[in-house]
């Protein structure tokens, strides 16, 4: 089940994750992230730091990306869209497996619980800060196109009317 969450939601697309997924050309390495997430943010256990990464890719950015320092909006801030949270909670599993020496085999990943969102994130501010970060850039570009698209359907109607 890992081995498919990963690749279709494209994870392996920018991450270099065990055997699968590209050599990290856009995002950092996973292969220590078993390791590394618990040091990443003070005091946020390695489950939260790791489901927190995947829901609201912009609340903590990682250090260090293969072409430099990693940026905010790089990542797809939908997969609470298109993630169930059993898929979510597999992947955060999966990966607290992996470790310097490589990951661990896929079939081996236990599954969990639903990992609740509310105890992740304290503060109120904070989680409406990060849903407003994670507004996908294209529901700007398809209501502007509507906009578009309906001014010139207007425009037409009113020109066919002048001409009558």
């Amino acid at each position: 089940m890992v081995e498919e969450v990963i690749l279709n939601a494209g994870c392996g697309a920018c991450h270099e994750i065990g055997e699968l997924g590209e050599a990290g050309k856009v995002g950092p390495s996973l292969n220590n992230i078993g390791n590394t997430a618990q040091l990443r943010v003070p005091g946020q256990p390695a489950k939260e730091y790791l489901y927190n990464s995947i829901i609201y890719p912009n609340i903590f950015i990682a250090p260090e990306c293969p072409n430099g320092e990693c940026l905010s909006n790089v990542m797809p801030g939908t997969y609470h869209l298109t993630l169930s949270d059993q898929q979510v909670s597999t992947l955060v599993n999966y990966m607290l497996t992996l470790t310097d020496d490589g990951a661990e085999s896929i079939t081996t990943v236990p599954e969990t619980a639903h990992l609740d969102e509310n105890k992740l994130i304290e503060n109120e501010s904070s989680r409406i800060e990060a849903a407003q970060t994670n507004v996908p850039i294209y529901l700007f570009i398809v209501s502007s196109a509507t906009v578009l698209l309906s001014g010139a359907a207007l425009i037409l109607w009113i020109g066919r009317r002048k001409r009558r």
